[in-house]
């Protein structure tokens, strides 16, 4: 860099650094804190380790910055030692760090040897590691310095140069060299340093845009050495999703307090990448607000998607009889049950009745152990058993629902742990539900529920082959030197292999992208004896020495899928990094470090979790494969009306009913891609579609490569009901006359694009009203970004573009008048109309009202907890308990991140009076993550009593100890 940049001159200014010609004049250590204190800071921050070589240098630094703030008489013989001390310090440990840079708090020097530091400034909480150069570009600019800004995360073998500004949270990679500024939150990586990513700031507002990599920090086009040595990629943060996932609003419902499981959804969705929202009703009123017209729950979400989550203990529904369970006899069993269950029954038919979207229903499981021991399981009269009874009831009120989904809970404590899942005090304090760890376990899997239910998980894995399928190097180590099966790791990779190809049995596709040699790679996964995947498995690949996101892309546009579908998996950050920025919205997961996790982490990943299966789906990885097979086939015909003829494609269109509903409603919340409205109709909304009048067809389709198989929906109104059901939709309103029929929806999955069966579809649509005698014909296209394949599907079909000065929106409305003339049907498809399943019974949505209790099973409420009273005087006991250094620095680390406080601020006149958010949610929240993190249980008399942060540590302390 020849001039300073304006985000290096505001650095100057808002981190006090004094003109290159002041450097060294005075006192530059932090002036919020003593000499002391901040040698005992550095102490802490270098794990407490004497003979940390960082440390040393840092002390020595401190000194030298100490010594100019003291009296000449005392200074001329510090100066003296300082200079001893720092040739020594260079000599014993290779780090060149002058007293002249500005540094903050916290800064930590990893390892040692080769380190030479030269900045104008480094701020707080910045870590430096072996081999890091930070100093002149130019031999003679030696005024020419970085400043780094806090929190840069600088790796091993960096090289950091000129008057340059590294911005706040930065990731500088290994090896890198940095000579252009770096924005804030950039992860960049490479020779000269491209940018490959830029986290996002929480702290950031709306109206601030998202920073900008400078210009010359990406010229560079050569590509980086692919590397998974973790010295070259130090610091590289990275996430699954280049851009968050809409995943809308869900509403949590129960009788307990759900807001700590509303911070678990958030907490967790950040860290996966999705965005979503929770709407929590006050305590204990859940069903008052499904009752009132007006309620904030009625109108939680907007229009936007939404879903609801019900939420309940077996411990609170049964009350008494969970700790008793012989006190109920089994003749009384289902009359108790009937009558406990009728809240829950209750919230579920209200939230189906009046809230839109999935609804998910925990089903009821023990958190606590029986009175019976292990005499429960065996016996007909334990809590195994009238659990087993309660969520069989449970699942019968589902059943004659739609879009209801019972979660097994007992399977998800299992995996968390019985004792991690209880919250202990903190039910009894503040009718928490659930530990924190389970919540957030719950949250993961519901989300990954929701991202199944609508189409957004992943359905091709894109693999790597070299240390992911398998550990080594084809190319270095040969056939015989992988490891794969056998001994570990071999071991690790074949129940990775075994787990992937589960996966394909219930339709998720495998293909691979790797840089290697086709042919060796081919006969490997062919031949080699412990393979377990097969070219069989794999419905595509690209394997050889281009880019990784090209070959991704042409598979993808081969069998017909969308980025957002697809999951890549890889061992080198590298070259996730490079194919999460070049193909936007693909899922890109972080690999695991131990190849024996692999498996579980597979199988955990909310973008592969799975709520319902189809037939359809158990089909999906064979049209894959079909859908290759017909690309290559095409090739072999001169005509391609020979080559559709060939392939006897029957067209079947199904009434809407029983029979196929779920694959309708299925297809209504999945399809995206063609997707002509994007309207998103549930049971509800279509049975009020046929009780006006329309039409709803489930399209079928089979030809000499796939059996017949559920692929569309096509939704057919009468134009005043399009104008009645979207009034706000002037494209609908102006031109809905009597007469003409539209296409409310017409949606297809793309896996049978490319074969003229929407041509057909809409000929077929168009011949089906004029037999009402409609004059014509309206189709509509509402464009979204993941659309785009679906945008021309009228036009192609003949239908005529509707001019009007009327807005109508991104798509357009397209007319096929139907008099004389109706268009017809290719002649190479078969078309049959299937006849018409018998109508389905309707469920009465209203709630009913709840049976009288009979006196000898109703189940006596728990008294609520007493309030926390503030005023209770600390227990005598815990009078002088001291904290460990390391239990404090932990303690206060955690207050800090929970309560977001600045690292400088003083805790020792922190208090719920003056801390934000520390009331009595936080400091129940406050309380669990002290359990959780630190293993220390504060009971509940003793917590009520904690107003500051000295009477918590105090607390901590003796409860501790």
């Amino acid at each position: 860099m020849t001039h300073e940049s304006e985000a290096y001159r505001k650095a100057e200014a808002e981190m006090g650094i004094p003109p290159v010609t002041e450097r060294g004049r005075k006192n530059e250590n932090p002036p919020d804190i003593g000499f002391w204190a901040l040698v005992a800071e550095d102490f802490r921050t270098h794990e407490r380790k004497l003979f940390e070589q960082g440390f040393w240098a840092l002390f020595v630094h401190r000194f030298g910055n100490w010594r100019m703030g003291q009296p000449k008489i005392i200074r001329a013989p510090c100066t003296l030692l300082y200079r001893v001390l720092f040739k020594l310090i260079e000599w014993m440990t290779g780090i060149s760090l002058w007293y002249t840079v500005k540094i903050g708090r916290r800064v930590r020097l990893w390892h040692h040897s080769g380190m030479i530091v030269g900045a104008r400034a480094i701020g707080d909480d910045v870590h430096l590691r072996q081999n890091t150069t930070i100093g002149v570009g130019q031999t003679w600019r030696n005024a020419d310095l970085p400043i780094i800004a806090k929190g840069v995360d600088i790796g091993a073998g960096a090289c950091i140069a000129g008057a340059i500004h590294i911005g706040e949270g930065a990731k500088i990679g290994g090896n890198a060299l940095v000579i252009t500024d770096v924005p804030a939150g950039a992860t960049v990586m490479g020779n000269p340093a491209q940018v490959y990513s830029i986290a996002r700031s929480p702290a950031k507002t709306e109206e601030e845009p998202a920073p900008q990599p400078a210009a010359s920090a990406t010229v560079a086009t050569a590509d980086p050495v692919a590397t998974t040595d973790p010295a070259e990629t130090a610091g590289l943060e990275e996430t699954i999703l280049q851009e968050p996932r809409e995943l809308g609003t869900i509403a949590l419902l129960g009788s307990a307090n759900l807001d700590y499981l509303a911070m678990n959804f958030t907490e967790e969705g950040e860290a996966t990448g999705l965005k979503i929202t929770p709407h929590v009703p006050p305590f204990g009123q859940a069903r008052m607000e499904l009752l009132q017209e007006d309620s904030p729950l009625l109108s939680a979400g907007g229009d936007g998607p939404m879903a609801t989550l019900i939420v309940e203990r077996a411990e609170d529904l049964l009350h008494e009889v969970f700790n008793a369970p012989l006190s109920l006899t089994e003749a009384d069993r289902d009359t108790y049950l009937n009558d406990a269950l009728q809240p829950m029954m209750e919230l579920i038919r209200g939230a189906r009745s009046k809230l839109r979207g999935p609804v998910f229903v925990t089903a009821l499981a023990p958190l606590e152990r029986s009175s019976l021991g292990l005499a429960d399981a065996a016996s007909p009269r334990g809590i195994t058993a009238l659990l087993a009874r309660a969520n069989a009831l449970l699942a019968e009120e589902i059943a004659k629902h739609s879009d209801i989904y019972l979660l097994d809970t007992a399977d998800m404590i299992s995996e968390v742990g019985r004792a991690a899942a209880d919250p202990g005090t903190f039910w009894h304090m503040g009718r928490v539900p659930f530990s924190t760890a389970f919540g957030a376990h719950l949250a993961r899997r519901v989300m990954g529920g929701l991202l199944s239910l609508r189409g957004q998980s992943a359905r091709i894995l894109i693999l790597d082959l070299d240390n992911t399928l398998w550990g080594g190097v084809l190319g270095e180590d040969g056939m015989e030197g992988l490891d794969i099966g056998g001994a570990y790791p071999g071991s690790a990779y074949q129940a990775f292999q075994q787990a992937l190809k589960a996966l394909t049995q219930r339709g998720i596709a495998l293909a691979v992208a790797s840089k290697n040699d086709e042919d060796l790679a081919l006969t490997m996964i062919s031949e080699h004896p412990e393979m377990v995947l097969r070219p069989d498995d794999i419905v595509a690949h690209r394997i050889g020495w281009t880019e990784k996101a090209m070959g991704i892309q042409e598979m993808l546009d081969e069998i017909g899928l969308g980025t957002a579908n697809a999951m890549f998996i890889d061992d080198n950050p590298v070259e996730r990094e490079k194919v999460r920025k070049n193909i936007p919205g693909i899922i890109v997961p972080p690999f695991p470090d131990k190849p024996e996790d692999l498996a579980g982490w597979l199988l955990t990943n909310p973008f592969l979790e799975c709520v319902e299966l189809t037939e359809s789906d158990l089909k999906r990885t064979r049209q894959y494969s079909t859908r290759a097979k017909i690309t290559a086939a095409k090739r072999e015909f001169q005509n391609i009306e020979d080559f559709y003829s060939d392939l006897d494609m029957r067209l079947t269109f199904e009434p809407y009913g029983p029979g196929n509903q779920k694959r309708v409603l299925q297809l209504f919340a999945k399809t995206n891609q063609f997707n002509a409205t994007l309207r998103r109709h549930d049971a509800g909304a279509l049975a009020q579609i046929q009780e006006e009048g329309g039409e709803i067809f489930a399209i079928g389709l089979s030809d000499r490569y796939s059996p017949y198989e559920l692929m569309g929906v096509i939704v057919l109104r009468p134009g005043a009901a399009m104008a009645a059901a979207y009034p706000q939709d002037t494209a609908v309103t102006e031109h809905a006359e009597d007469g003409p029929w539209w296409v409310d929806s017409l949606l297809l999955s793309c896996r049978v694009l490319g074969r003229t069966v929407e041509q057909a579809i809409v000929a077929w649509a168009a011949a089906h009203v004029a037999q009402k005698d409609a004059p014509a014909l309206i189709g509509q296209v509402i464009e979204a970004p993941r659309n785009t394949p679906v945008r021309d599907v009228f036009s192609k079909s003949g239908l005529a573009p509707v001019t009007s000065p009327v807005e109508q929106g991104a798509g357009g409305l397209y007319r096929q008048d139907l008099g004389e003339t109706v268009p017809e049907v290719p002649a190479y498809f078969t078309v049959t109309e299937g006849e018409a399943p018998p109508p389905a019974e309707v469920e009465d949505p209203a709630p009913k009202p709840a049976p009288k209790r009979n006196g000898s099973s109703k189940p006596a409420p728990r008294p609520m907890p007493a309030p926390m009273s503030p005023d209770k005087p600390v227990p005598a006991s815990t009078a002088g308990a001291e904290l460990a250094p390391e239990m404090q620095i932990r303690l206060e680390t955690l207050f800090r991140k929970m309560f977001k406080l600045d690292p400088e601020a003083d805790l020792s006149q922190a208090s719920m009076d003056t801390v934000e958010h520390w009331d009595s949610l936080g400091h129940l929240k406050l309380a669990m993550e002290i359990d959780q993190t630190l293993k220390v249980k504060l009971p509940g008399d003793r917590l009520g009593s904690i107003q500051t942060f000295p009477e918590l540590k105090a607390a901590v302390a003796h409860y501790h100890a």
